[in-house]
């Protein structure tokens, strides 16, 4: 009799153990972020990287949808192509930087370099993972600066870039072959913090860079209305129905 007396004990403390064990695995798996690297259990053909802009993204964000993990101008941009590609052939990353504002290096400058960094990681990792993948890149507003520098120095061989968009870009050069003005023409100066730089240059024609007349990012004024610049998802691309986050995702990068 005491011998059976002690078994449920022993049983109730291994049992306790096994549930503690679960508990911790079951919060590890929440508190641990999912990496690019654990791609290799669902490779597809096409990866979306999406960079969002200033005071967008994870940093800013703690929902889920993907308005507040890209911000709504790169989000439209990804449903789209992910819409043209299909679901199943698509794994879409947004990248998660400081996407902050200010002066000096520790802030907007100090982000940007974050920023780059973050998404030459992210493509990195998908690319040892996933070697038969092929990138897209789409970012708005310091998004863009992030994912022009990016694409100026890409971390993965350029045969494995598609393409790019982006949308009120800093750096964005006027005049450009990969430049779009919108309405077409009303374009007349390099962007912000061009400082007469041409990264355009090495797209070798694989990205639409599109500016909205009167945009002060990317038509490089420090004065005038913020409304120009928030518009992206309101203003059809030029001589097209679609709005431009929509023609860039499934025209363009979905092409």
């Amino acid at each position: 009799m005491s011998s059976t007396v002690s078994h449920p004990r022993r049983r109730h403390r291994g049992g306790r153990r096994a549930t503690v064990a679960a508990f911790a695995v079951a919060i590890s798996s929440v508190l641990v972020p999912a990496t690019a690297a654990d791609a290799n259990s669902s490779c597809r053909s096409w990866t979306f990287i999406g960079v969002p802009g200033t005071n967008q993204g994870k940093a800013w964000n703690s929902g889920t949808t993907d308005n507040a993990l890209y911000g709504p101008q790169v989000a439209m941009v990804k449903q789209q192509f992910v819409s043209r590609k299909g679901a199943s052939n698509v794994a879409a990353y947004p990248v998660n930087y400081p996407a902050k504002f200010g002066f000096a290096y520790t802030g907007y400058l100090g982000s940007v370099s974050s920023g780059v960094t973050a998404t030459k990681a992210l493509m990195t990792n998908v690319a040892k993972s996933c070697p038969s993948t092929k990138f897209v890149i789409a970012g708005y507003s310091q998004g863009a600066h992030v994912g022009t520098l990016v694409l100026g120095d890409p971390p993965v061989a350029v045969s494995k870039i598609y393409r790019g968009a982006f949308m009120g870009n800093p750096l964005y050069r006027d005049g450009s072959t990969n430049s779009v003005e919108a309405p077409a023409g009303s374009v007349t100066k390099h962007g912000l913090l061009n400082g007469g730089r041409n990264w355009q240059s090495r797209w070798n024609g694989k990205v639409r860079d599109v500016c909205i007349n009167n945009d002060k990012v990317c038509e490089g004024s420090v004065t005038g209305s913020e409304a120009p610049h928030g518009a992206y998802t309101t203003t059809n691309y030029p001589g097209q129905t679609k709005k431009i986050p929509a023609y860039l995702g499934y025209n363009w990068l979905g092409g």
